[in-house]
C-alpha cells in the first residue's frame, strides 16, 4: 500500500513538471471547477479534461496498463505531457484578470501572477541533470580530478583523442572539459530528452553500455569485451557501486586488457593495456 501511495505521490508532484506548477495546476483546477458550477465561465470541457486524465495517470492500475503496452510513455514521465497543465493554469489567471477593477490592481496581480509561475517552474529544468555547463570552473572536484588525469594520459600517450566510457557523471563533463576526449555515447541517452525516437539516435549496443556502466561490478566481463571491441581507451567506474556490490577493487580486468591507472576520491580509473604499457 506504501508503494502505490508513493507511486500516486510521485505522479502528482511531477504533474506540471515540478512541484510547484503541480501546485499551481491543482489550485488552477479548483478555481475553474468554482466558476463551472457558478455558471460564470464556460471551461465545463478543459476542466473535465484536465480532472479525468489526472485522475488516471495517478492510479496505480492505469500506469501498470501503460508499463504493459506502452512502456517507452513512462520514460521520464513523458505521459505527463497530455495534461493541460499550461491552458488550465492560464485560463484561470486571464479569468480572474476581471476581478481587480483598478489599474494597479491588475498591475499588481499580474506582476504576483508572473512571480508564481516563474518561482514554481524553478525547479523544472533542474531536475534529472538538465542545468547547463559553461566551463571547467562548474565542473564538481571529483569529476575534474579524474578528468584531469584522463587528459594527463592522452598527453603522456601522446595521443590526439581518446574514447571514454565512464560513469554518467564522468560523462556528463567530458566534453565540457576537452574536446580531445571522445564518449561512447551522449548524455542526453540518461537525460531522457528524446525518449521516444533513441531507439533512432542510439543503437542497442549503446543503450546496453549504458545499463552494463550504472551496474558496472556486475556485468564486468561484458564490460571489457564491449570496450575492447570499441577500442575503447580509458574506463572509469564509481568506487561506490564496488563497495555497494561488496566487490574488491581489480588490479586488471578481463585477462590484463586493461590495467588499474589511478584511484581518485570517488572514481577508478582504468586504461588500455596496449598504450599502458
Amino acid at each position: 500500500m506504501s508503494e502505490v501511495i508513493g507511486s500516486m505521490q510521485s505522479a502528482l508532484e511531477l504533474a506540471g513538471g515540478s512541484p510547484g506548477l503541480s501546485a499551481v495546476f491543482l489550485a488552477s483546477l479548483i478555481a475553474l471547477w468554482y466558476r463551472k458550477f457558478q455558471r460564470e465561465l464556460p471551461v465545463g470541457c478543459l476542466f473535465w479534461y484536465g480532472t479525468i486524465t489526472l485522475s488516471m495517470l495517478i492510479i496505480p492500475g492505469f500506469l501498470a496498463f501503460v508499463g504493459n503496452f506502452w512502456p517507452e510513455l513512462l520514460t521520464d514521465y513523458m505521459i505527463l505531457w497530455i495534461l493541460p497543465v499550461v491552458p488550465v493554469i492560464l485560463i484561470a489567471g486571464v479569468n480572474a484578470f476581471p476581478f481587480y477593477g483598478e489599474r494597479k490592481d491588475r498591475a499588481f496581480f499580474l506582476m504576483a501572477f508572473l512571480a508564481i509561475l516563474i518561482l514554481a517552474g524553478a525547479t523544472v529544468y533542474q531536475r534529472n541533470q538538465h542545468n547547463l555547463i559553461e566551463n571547467r570552473e562548474y565542473i564538481p572536484d571529483s569529476e575534474l580530478e579524474m578528468l584531469e588525469k584522463a587528459e594527463e594520459y592522452r598527453e603522456k600517450e601522446q595521443q590526439e583523442t581518446v574514447l571514454l566510457w565512464a560513469d554518467q557523471e564522468i560523462m556528463n563533463y567530458a566534453r565540457i572539459y576537452s574536446g580531445h576526449i571522445y564518449l561512447m555515447y551522449g548524455k542526453d541517452l540518461w537525460l531522457g530528452s528524446m525518449d521516444s525516437q533513441m531507439h533512432q539516435i542510439y543503437e542497442d549496443w549503446q543503450q546496453e553500455a549504458y545499463i552494463y556502466m550504472e551496474n558496472a561490478p556486475l556485468y564486468m566481463d561484458e564490460i571489457v569485451d564491449m570496450a575492447a571491441l570499441r577500442e575503447c581507451d580509458i574506463l572509469i567506474f564509481s568506487r561506490n557501486l564496488f563497495e555497494m556490490y561488496d566487490v574488491g577493487i581489480p588490479e586488471y580486468l578481463g585477462e590484463g586488457q586493461y590495467l588499474f591507472y589511478q584511484a581518485g576520491k570517488e572514481y577508478l580509473m582504468y586504461v588500455s593495456a596496449g598504450t599502458a604499457e
